[in-house]
Parts: C-alpha cells; sequence; structure tokens
C-alpha cells in the first residue's frame, strides 16, 4: 500500500501510523533524502509514536559528508535510533 507524503515527515497527515499500528509494526526502518532534514523529521515522529527506528546509513543521504555525519549522530542522541550498514540488516 502506497502513503503518499506531503512534508518532510512520512507520518504528518498520512495514514501510516494506522496502517503500521494494524499490522502490528513496531519498528521502522527509515531511509530516503536528507538525513538531517526528512528522516529526521520522520524519525521524530516515529519516536513520538513509540516506534522503534532503525536507519541504515548507506540508505540515506545529504547534502555534505558533515550534515549527513551529524544528522546521524542526531538520530542517535534524540530518538535512540539504531544506525546501522544495509548489509547488516538483510543479513549479506
Amino acid at each position: 500500500m502506497e502513503v503518499p507524503k506531503r512534508t518532510y515527515s512520512a507520518f504528518h497527515e498520512t495514514g501510516l501510523d494506522l496502517l503500521l499500528r494494524q499490522h502490528g509494526i513496531k519498528n521502522v526502518i527509515i531511509t530516503g533524502q536528507h538525513t538531517h532534514i526528512c528522516v529526521r523529521h520522520t524519525s521524530a515522529d516515529a519516536f513520538a509514536r513509540n516506534y522503534g527506528i532503525i536507519i541504515p546509513k548507506d540508505a540515506v543521504e545529504s547534502f555534505s559528508d558533515d550534515e549527513h555525519k551529524k544528522g546521524l549522530e542526531y538520530l542517535v542522541m534524540c530518538y535512540k535510533a539504531t544506525v546501522l550498514e544495509t548489509k547488516d540488516l538483510i543479513g549479506k
């Protein structure tokens, strides 16, 4: 099922939270552009809704390496995100 996103957060004014809860989802894997903007806003909303947050660091990006690095650090510090490589997430 597709859940279109209209703002920085995938949760804001979408049916994502309801859809995840209907399926018993407890953790979300967040990917996409920009680590320090959209990924951050989606992570904040996921954290506020009590989801565990997983960020594959090679599946998100920013305008610069510094913004990317600081964005990941912020996600860990503020939202207790688990940051790992995609290969570790899928077990390869």
